[in-house]
C-alpha cells in the first residue's frame, strides 16, 4: 500500500509535467494561432490539450486527495495507462515539430522543453515505488477573484522547476507584469531583501527549504509581512492546505495554470494589496493629524507639516487643510494672547514698583471708602486659627485683613462685616449666609474663592482666597489709563470669570474696579460674588449705594428684574474706564448721572484714543447699551470677541 504522503507527492509529481507542456503550448498557440496559423503546428498543440485533460483526471482517479492509502496494483496500473498516454502525447508533439512554423526559434525552444517534459509524464512512478514523500506541506484550492485591469507590479516566481518558473513568468510578462525569478526559498528571501515585491508566486514543495518554511520566514519580516503570497502547487491536498492559509497565503493557484484563471487570481491580488496599502497609509497619514494635534496642544506646532497630506483628494486631505488654516490661525491667536498678557503685567508692575501710587481724587459721593467698625491688631490670632498680619484694604462691607491659617497653613483674606450692618437688619445675616454658600458653587481660576462665613470673637467675618497683587482700581488710579492689548488681556479674563458665575445662576451686582484684582503675573481675580447685595439692600440711601452707581446698569438703578447681562453692563464701563482712564459719564450727582445715562450715548473710545480700534470701542458701546436686550447675550461671547481682537 501508499501510504497518505507518498500519494500526495506521487500525484504532485505526475500533474507537474502536464502544467509545463499545457503552459508552453497555449503561449505557443497565442503566437502563431491566428488567422494565418500553420494548421500542422496548431492542430497537434489543440489536440495536446484533450490529452493533458485524460491524464490529469487519470491522476485524479486513482490518486484522489481524500484517499486513506492507495494499493501497489492500482500505482501500476495507472503508470501503464500514463505511458499510452505519454506516446500519444510524444507523437503530437513530433508532428508539431515538422511543421513550418516550428522552425521558428522561439517556438522551436519551447517544443523541446514539452518534449523534455514529456518524456516524465510517467516517470515518477517506479518499481517499487519510493513511498518517502519529500514534502507534506500542500495547499488547497484558492479564492475566486475577478479579473480587474490593473498597473504593472513587480512579482517574484518561486520554483525548483526551471520550466515552471519559465511558463509562469512568461505568462505573467504578457499581462503586462516585471517578474523576477528564484529556484528555492533562500534565494527568494534574499530577493525581498533588495526588491519590495508586490507579488509573490511560491511553489508549495522544494528542496530543503520547502515554501511552507519560505511563507512562515516571509510573513514573520515586518518588511514582507504585507506581500501577498500565492502557493502554488500541483497538489490540492485540504488536509496540510490550512496549514498554509493560517500562515498568512493570500490564495492557491494549481497546477497546470489556466490563463484565465491566473489573470483573475493574480488581479485579485494585487487589488487586495493595494487596498491595504491604501488603508495603512491612510492610517499612517491620519496618525500624522494626530500628531499635528499633540503638537499644537505642546505648542510646537509647525505650519505646512502636513501639507502633502493636505494634497490628498479625499476627506482626510481637506481635514489637514482645514486643521493646518486652524492650527496656525490658533497658534496666531496664542502668541497676541501671550502678548496681550505680557502688556498687562508690564502695566501692574509699574504700580508694583512706583513707592507712593498716586490715587486719583475719587468725589464724595462715590467714594467707597467706609471705616470698619472693628479693629484688629496686628499679630491678633481670631478664633484661635487665624493671625492677623496686614490690612489689605477697606471696603463697603469692611475691612480686609491678610492672615495665616494657623490650622491649614497658607495664606488666606479676612474681609470682617461692618457690625453697623448686621445691627440694623438681623435678617441679613441669614441671607449673607444663604449668598455665600451659592458663591461657593463657583470654581474658576479667575474667580476669587470664598471659603466660609465664620463668627468668632465677637466678629464676624468670611474667609476667601488671598490674592497677592493690585485691584484694578490701584491700576487705574496709578497708570490713569491703560494699553489697549492690556485691557483686551484683562477683558477676556473678566467675561471669563462672569461665564462661569452666570453659569451657576450666580449674578455678581456689583463689578466695579474694586472687586477685580490682578495677580503678579497678570492673573485677574473677580471677589465678593454673591455678597455685594447686602450693602446695597441694608440701606438704599448709603453712600456705599451711591458709590457703586455708576457701574450699574440702568435696570439694577430702577431695581427691576436683573440677570447676566447688568453685569455685562457693568463690566463695560469697568474696561472703558480702564482704557480711557474715564468714567463713560462725568456728572456730579446720582440723578444727573441716570438722566444722562438714559438719554445719550458715551463718548466713543476710539475718539478719545485714537489707538483703540473700531472693533473694542464698538463692543464698549454694545455693553453699556441702556437695554438688556440691546447687549450680548452672555458673557461668553464677549470673551471670544475679545479672544479675536488685536
Amino acid at each position: 500500500m501508499l501510504a497518505p504522503d507518498a500519494v500526495a507527492e506521487l500525484r504532485h509529481d505526475l500533474r507537474t509535467p502536464v502544467n509545463i507542456i499545457s503552459g508552453y503550448a497555449e503561449m505557443i498557440l497565442e503566437d502563431v494561432g491566428g488567422e494565418d496559423a500553420d494548421s500542422a503546428l496548431v492542430g497537434p498543440l489543440r489536440a495536446l490539450g484533450g490529452e493533458m485533460r485524460d491524464i490529469l483526471r487519470l491522476v485524479g482517479t486513482v490518486l484522489p486527495p481524500s484517499a486513506a492509502a492507495v494499493s501497489m496494483h492500482d500505482v501500476l496500473g495507472l503508470r501503464a495507462q500514463l505511458r499510452t498516454n505519454r506516446d500519444r502525447v510524444v507523437a503530437l508533439l513530433s508532428a508539431a515539430a515538422a511543421a513550418p512554423a516550428a522552425a521558428r526559434e522561439d517556438v522551436a525552444a519551447d517544443l523541446r522543453r514539452m518534449q523534455a517534459a514529456a518524456a516524465n509524464i510517467a516517470g515518477a512512478i517506479s518499481d517499487p515505488v519510493d513511498a518517502t514523500p519529500r514534502s507534506a506541506d500542500v495547499i488547497p484550492s484558492g479564492v475566486t477573484a475577478r479579473a480587474d485591469a490593473i498597473a504593472p507590479a513587480d512579482i517574484l516566481v518561486v520554483d525548483d522547476v526551471e520550466d515552471n518558473r519559465v511558463v509562469l513568468g512568461r505568462r505573467l510578462e504578457r499581462l503586462g507584469h516585471r517578474v523576477t525569478t528564484a529556484s528555492n526559498g533562500i534565494e527568494a528571501l534574499a530577493c525581498t531583501t533588495v526588491t519590495s515585491f508586490d507579488l509573490i508566486f511560491l511553489d508549495v514543495i522544494m528542496p530543503g527549504m520547502d515554501g511552507f518554511e519560505t511563507l512562515t520566514r516571509l510573513k514573520a519580516r515586518e518588511d514582507t509581512r504585507e506581500i501577498p503570497v500565492v502557493m502554488i502547487s500541483a497538489l490540492d491536498d485540504l488536509a496540510s492546505a490550512t496549514r498554509c492559509i493560517a500562515a498568512g497565503a493570500e490564495d492557491y493557484l494549481p497546477k497546470p495554470f489556466d490563463p484565465q484563471i491566473l489573470r483573475a487570481r493574480v488581479g485579485a491580488s494585487l487589488e487586495r494589496k493595494r487596498l491595504r496599502d491604501r488603508e495603512h497609509d491612510f492610517l499612517a497619514q491620519t496618525m500624522r493629524v494626530i500628531d499635528a494635534a499633540r503638537a499644537v496642544e505642546e505648542g510646537c506646532y509647525v505650519s505646512d507639516v502636513l501639507a502633502d497630506v493636505g494634497t490628498r483628494g479625499d476627506e482626510l486631505g481637506r481635514l489637514a487643510r482645514v486643521f493646518d488654516n486652524m492650527a496656525c490661525e490658533v497658534r496666531t491667536r496664542e502668541a497676541r494672547l501671550q502678548q496681550q498678557l505680557r502688556d498687562l503685567r508690564r502695566e501692574i508692575d509699574a504700580v508694583r514698583r512706583a513707592t507712593s501710587p498716586p490715587r486719583a481724587p475719587v468725589r464724595p459721593e462715590f467714594d467707597t471708602t467706609v471705616t470698619s467698625s472693628a479693629t484688629l491688631q496686628i499679630g491678633r490670632v481670631i478664633g484661635g486659627r487665624y493671625e492677623v498680619f496686614e490690612i489689605a484694604g477697606v471696603g463697603g462691607m469692611g475691612s480686609v485683613f491678610r492672615a495665616t491659617d494657623r490650622e491649614l497653613g497658607g495664606e488666606v483674606a479676612l474681609k470682617v462685616v461692618r457690625l453697623d450692618l448686621l445691627e440694623n437688619d438681623p435678617a441679613l445675616l441669614e441671607w449673607l449666609k444663604s449668598e455665600i454658600r451659592l458663591s461657593r458653587r463657583i470654581t474658576h481660576p479667575n474667580v476669587v474663592r470664598t471659603h466660609d462665613y465664620v463668627e468668632a470673637d465677637g466678629l464676624s467675618f468670611i474667609t476667601m482666597e488671598y490674592v497677592a497683587g493690585v485691584s484694578l482700581r490701584g491700576l487705574i488710579d496709578s497708570r490713569g489709563a491703560i494699553a489697549p492689548s492690556a485691557c483686551i488681556a484683562l477683558g477676556a479674563q473678566l467675561f471669563r470669570a462672569l461665564h462661569a458665575a452666570h453659569e451657576q445662576g450666580v449674578v455678581h451686582r456689583d463689578v466695579k474696579p474694586d472687586n477685580v484684582l490682578l495677580s503678579d503675573d497678570g492673573v485677574l481675580k473677580v471677589m465678593d460674588f454673591g455678597i455685594a447685595r447686602l450693602v446695597q439692600t441694608s440701606d438704599t440711601a448709603s453712600l456705599d449705594h451711591a458709590g457703586t452707581l455708576a457701574y450699574m446698569a440702568p435696570e439694577q438703578i430702577l431695581a427691576e428684574p436683573l440677570d447676566g447681562r447688568t453685569d455685562l453692563y457693568a463690566a463695560g464701563v469697568v474696561l472703558y474706564e480702564a482704557l480711557t482712564g474715564r468714567l463713560p459719564y462725568s456728572e456730579s450727582s446720582p440723578m444727573a448721572l441716570f438722566a444722562r445715562m438714559m438719554t445719550s450715548k458715551p463718548p466713543d473710545a476710539a475718539e478719545l484714543r485714537p489707538d483703540v480700534s473700531p472693533a473694542l470701542s464698538g463692543l464698549l458701546m454694545s455693553l453699556m447699551a441702556v437695554t438688556p436686550d440691546d447687549r450680548p447675550s452672555s458673557a461668553r461671547k464677549v470673551e471670544i470677541a475679545l479672544e479675536g481682537m488685536r
